[in-house]
């Protein structure tokens, strides 16, 4: 048999790419897996290695979804590697700020906030942050994990400003994630010394989520 296609092969990798998704949409997350494996060795095969860094990343978090967070972390791991070795800064910043997430659901906070502090450097750097960009969604993450830290090492009041900050971000759209972040903002206030400003950001999230 002749040598495949490169373009067959990175077809063949996008079709198998979104049955790993459509699976994992519907919970069936050993298909979903199953179909992500073949894509990463036909998009590694067809020389489209910045489309083998998504599947990597999309193997990660299916992996942390099942418990395993050494195996994500190892999938996210090669994959900045990998989009380092290709100078896709963004999307190495990306990366870290998932990998910075199952660090810290891990209990590895310090190397977390070495993740989060990295990814946020090449986000100013390289990335879309402006209001709108695409890019911005990630950063604000990247802040919230930054003020979570602060709360956690003792400096609620410097987690409170954050917070503030970040609640008040014209591009904060999502009101589950403004919600958390109004629980935390409440504990960090508390914490501050100053409960009524506390007890007005656990009703402002409590109207958040009834919203």
């Amino acid at each position: 048999a002749g040598e495949v296609d490169p373009d067959a092969l990175f077809l063949r990798a996008s079709i198998e790419a979104r049955l790993g998704s459509l699976n994992r949409e519907q919970a069936s997350l050993g298909e979903a897996g199953r179909w992500w494996r073949q894509s990463l060795e036909d998009y590694q095969d067809s020389g489209r290695l910045s489309s083998a860094g998504r599947i990597l990343a999309n193997l990660a978090v299916l992996e942390n979804e099942g418990g395993r967070s050494d195996r994500a972390i190892d999938w996210l791991s090669e994959a900045i590697e990998l989009h380092e070795a290709l100078d896709r800064p963004a999307l190495v910043a990306f990366e870290l700020y998932l990998r910075a997430t199952v660090l810290r659901q891990a209990g590895e906070f310090g190397p977390a906030m070495d993740d989060v502090l990295r990814a946020m450097e090449l986000f100013v750097e390289f990335g879309d942050i402006e209001p709108g960009g695409k890019d911005r969604a990630w950063f604000l993450h990247c802040r919230g994990y930054v003020a979570m830290f602060a709360l956690f090492l003792g400096e609620p009041a410097v987690a409170a400003q954050e917070l503030g900050a970040l609640l008040a971000d014209e591009s904060l759209s999502d009101p589950r994630l403004a919600a958390e972040w109004q629980l935390l903002e409440a504990e960090a206030l508390d914490l501050s010394g100053e409960s009524d400003r506390a007890l007005v950001a656990l009703d402002v999230a409590r109207a958040t989520i009834e919203d």
